[in-house]
């Protein structure tokens, strides 16, 4: 994903609008097997959808502060809200929300 970011970044000269990351990056493939990769591990972990969602629309700025358990309760969130608002996780992909999610799992681990 990072790639591509930086392509089109570097291609235009600046950062896509939302709009424009909206329709110009393709995603749908990587979101269906991410989503994949996510469901396999079977995760039960019990959370507040409505919570969640605000962090995942508004809530980047948190996620270099949040512990392991609670990047991996919006990931699932992402996955679990797709489910019912087809292309959710694909949006969240393109608007670079899942990108900083999974960066912040992985710094979690050092």
């Amino acid at each position: 994903m990072e790639k591509e970011f930086d392509r089109v970044e570097r291609i235009i000269g600046k950062e896509l609008t939302l709009e424009a990351a909206y329709f110009y990056y393709d995603f749908y493939d990587l979101a269906h097997e991410l989503k994949h990769e996510i469901k396999a591990l079977d995760l039960k972990l019990s959370m507040d959808h409505n919570a969640c969602l605000e962090k995942l629309r508004y809530g980047q700025d948190l996620y270099q502060e949040m512990d392991r358990l609670s990047l991996c309760k919006l990931l699932l969130a992402a996955v679990v809200i797709d489910q019912y608002n087809h292309g959710f996780f694909e949006r969240k992909m393109k608007d670079k929300t899942i990108v900083r999610l999974l960066k912040a799992l992985q710094l979690s681990f050092r």
